[in-house]
């Protein structure tokens, strides 16, 4: 999960778009959410979320350390800041006390 702001808009921006799915397809890797406008319902937010799903944690780590992302990566930092987190979904039906 990627939580983004202070966005430049510009070449590197459209490289990184452009360039970004081609990364994900060796390891499954797919959107599962990307920008549009959330609806808060509690405190503020005002970044650019985005939630990119695995078939395995390992691809989503594997896919992170990648050459090919990795270039994509530093693109990335020059023209945004934020926080980048790989995160295991839970199990079907998981329940908070579980």
């Amino acid at each position: 999960m990627g939580m983004l702001h202070a966005i430049e808009p510009g070449e590197g921006l459209q490289t990184y778009l452009t360039e970004i799915d081609d990364t994900l397809a060796p390891y499954g890797g797919s959107f599962f959410i990307h920008g549009g406008s959330p609806t808060v319902v509690e405190g503020s937010f005002s970044d650019d979320l985005i939630v990119i799903g695995f078939p395995e944690t390992d691809g989503a780590k594997d896919w992170y350390a990648s050459a090919a992302y990795q270039r994509l990566a530093r693109i990335r930092r020059a023209f945004s800041q934020g926080t980048v987190v790989l995160s295991r979904i839970g199990a079907p039906n998981r329940r908070a006390t579980t």
